[in-house]
């Protein structure tokens, strides 16, 4: 469909370059560091993105899929990604991430939800930003300055202009028919402070050296954290993600397999193993940052850990690509995990293994990367 394919040229992170402006719609926000805006030039492919078919069948949903809903936010119907699946008292509901507003829906009924009627494979159209030059008075964003941006944003169109980018958002000012910039407007009423964040580029040049592996996430014993069920066959071996990191996971992964595509597959003599590599995943067609574990097949094959899922799996030599130092910069997601001894045999809770489920895990005992799970006690989130 030629207004597919428009659209699919017209997407390009390389678009957003420091100092570029754009007008947008702000699609979402949570704080005035994490909020989400939409390019206006998107707004004429919204009714062929959002088209809707066949309601889905309980059978056909799955965790990943790309569905079209109506949405109780936007009341309207909009593209969604299913994140988790529920089925209670005979009802099937599911939490979905809106990909072109970016918000999570929760409880979506299944008579909402439908397959879309176009298959094309549209990356994301929303884009995390947060606003340059605005600080909390205390650690975290408070409701005050939330409601307050959300009042100065109000719902006409927006000029952002890039200041600066992150792994997960761009940096930037925020400019409407407001007297001054939104950063500027929380800043005189009270709400926020002007300066810079940890985020922000620095002006003068750092001397870091670049990273050639992946690092983890550390976790302390005692520590609590809310998590989703990645893959596990036991309670003896299965793998998780913090709830928080899975969401920039979902709106990163896009930009990561946009950033593959324009690779050139990895030449036969850098194949090794130990080598951080993006795969392609034939399922859904889409890259994962995975490590090279062995070589199987001189020439032809190998063994690869997906970091971001704990899988482990074989593919062919032509399925990788080089993987950018910005890809690298971030831990990975997965986390490798053990119950403790005394929940191995509780028959209750083989349910945390199921894709998507959402739990807690305490730490009891501390891991070693994907070499030694943590020993962890589970609980269902009350």
């Amino acid at each position: 469909m030629d207004v597919i394919e428009e659209l699919l040229k017209s997407i390009s992170i390389n678009d957003f370059n420091i100092g570029s402006a754009h007008w947008v719609d702000v699609t979402h926000i949570n704080n005035p560091h994490s909020f989400f805006v939409r390019p206006t030039v998107y707004r004429k492919y919204l009714p062929v993105v959002q088209a809707y078919g066949d309601n889905l069948l309980p059978a056909d949903l799955q965790l990943q899929q790309i569905v079209v809903f109506k949405s109780k936010l936007m009341k309207c119907h909009v593209r969604g990604q299913v994140l988790s699946i529920q089925d209670e008292d005979s009802e099937t509901t599911c939490d979905l991430y809106a990909l072109d507003n970016g918000c999570i829906e929760k409880s979506v009924k299944l008579k909402k939800v439908y397959k879309p009627f176009h298959t094309f494979n549209i990356p994301t159209l929303a884009i995390h930003c947060q606003l340059a030059d605005c600080q909390p008075q205390n650690e975290t964003w408070s409701q005050k300055p939330i409601e307050s941006m959300k009042y100065f944003v109000g719902k006409e169109r927006a000029r952002i202009i890039i200041r600066g980018k992150t792994i997960d958002s761009l940096i930037v000012e925020l400019h409407n028919s407001c007297p001054d910039d939104i950063a500027t407007m929380l800043a005189l009423c009270g709400y926020s402070t002007l300066g810079y964040g940890e985020n922000m580029v620095s002006r003068f040049p750092s001397t870091t050296t670049e990273k050639h592996y992946f690092t983890f996430n550390e976790l302390k014993v005692g520590e609590e954290i809310t998590v989703r069920m990645q893959i596990g066959q036991s309670l003896t071996s299965f793998f998780v993600a913090q709830v928080s990191d899975y969401k920039r996971y979902i709106n990163e992964r896009d930009n990561f397999t946009y950033a593959s595509k324009k690779q050139q597959i990895l030449r036969l003599e850098d194949v090794k193993a130990g080598l951080p590599v993006g795969v392609l995943i034939d399922t859904y067609m889409k890259y994962e940052r995975a490590v090279i574990k062995e070589i199987t097949v001189p020439d032809s094959r190998v063994k690869v850990q997906l970091m971001d899922w704990g899988k482990i799996l074989e593919v062919p030599y032509n399925s990788l690509k080089p993987i950018s130092h910005q890809f690298i910069t971030y831990p990975a997601m997965a986390i490798y995990c053990c119950v403790e001894e005394n929940q191995t045999w509780d028959n209750s809770l083989y349910k945390f293994l199921y894709p998507g489920y959402e739990f807690k895990i305490t730490v009891v005992a501390i891991g070693n990367k994907f070499d030694s799970p943590y020993i962890v006690h589970i609980s269902p989130i009350v």
